[in-house]
């Protein structure tokens, strides 16, 4: 693999109950270093956002946790990382969409970090950080991507798959080399102080941004048109009869 460090430490195992415990444990231990992927072809209780689970056929997705050591990054900052590792998501999948002469374009970030295809979620990212003083001292960034699965459970609401958008297998080894080198990409940007031009990428890419959209907010169903993300990784919006919401990832949810 042409990386640096990410993925130059590969741990496959064939199940284990989240990546991203295992590689937490890793590091309590102190046998990783930064750069450590923990791949596994069978999660059983992986976790997604807002305390979800995350389902996935064994051996028809890549789920993986790589950890970073991001000490250069204040804790008010540490947003700047979640967008680094979906513009990297958007930096493999999008070149293999063009390579069967489909629209990458579909391709989105949903806030704050979901990957979307049109209104269907293809991928999902859990990024847990511990802290020392003002600055962050690790990150245990979990990734799931539905690869190959076409079936899944009915209360998914809207899941989707790159067998099922591009019509092939991919090899999950050869996805997880692509993806290891746009996350190192992606994190020395970061690391470079090249924070402003994440920021800008991101906002390109932003799901439904500019346009109305039905939210729940504080148990309330509203309208409201997407305006930006603050530095922080709050959501910004503004209500029909003009009001500007500021608004966290346990505040809000999108109506799709």
């Amino acid at each position: 693999m042409s990386t640096l460090f990410t993925g130059a430490n590969i741990i496959q195992l064939p199940t284990v109950d989240s990546t991203n415990n295992y590689a937490l444990e890793l590091l309590k231990d102190g046998k990783c270093f930064e750069g450590t992927v923990v791949w596994v072809l069978q999660q059983t209780e992986g976790r997604g956002q807002r305390g979800k689970r995350w389902d996935s056929t064994p051996g028809e997705n890549l789920t993986f946790s790589v950890v970073y050591l991001p000490v250069f990054l204040a804790v008010n900052c540490q947003f700047r990382l979640s967008q680094a590792v979906s513009l990297a998501i958007l930096d493999c999948l999008r070149p293999l969409f063009k390579d069967f002469g489909k629209d990458s374009k579909q391709i989105k970030i949903k806030w704050p970090n979901d990957i979307y295809i049109r209104d269907k979620k293809v991928a999902g990212i859990l990024i847990e950080n511990s802290v020392q003083q003002a600055n962050l001292s690790s990150s245990i960034i979990g990734i799931g991507i539905n690869t190959n699965q076409t079936d899944f459970p009915k209360e998914l609401p809207n899941p989707t798959s790159l067998k099922l958008e591009l019509g092939t297998d991919f090899e999950l080894r050869d996805l997880l080399d692509k993806l290891c080198k746009n996350l190192e990409a992606r994190y020395l940007q970061l690391k470079a102080n090249q924070a402003d031009s994440l920021i800008e990428e991101y906002l390109q890419v932003l799901y439904r941004l500019g346009e109305e959209t039905q939210f729940i907010h504080q148990d309330v169903e509203i309208t409201a048109t997407i305006k930006g993300v603050n530095s922080e990784g709050m959501l910004l919006l503004e209500t029909k009869d003009g009001q500007t919401l500021k608004c966290g990832m346990n505040e809000i949810s999108m109506v799709i």
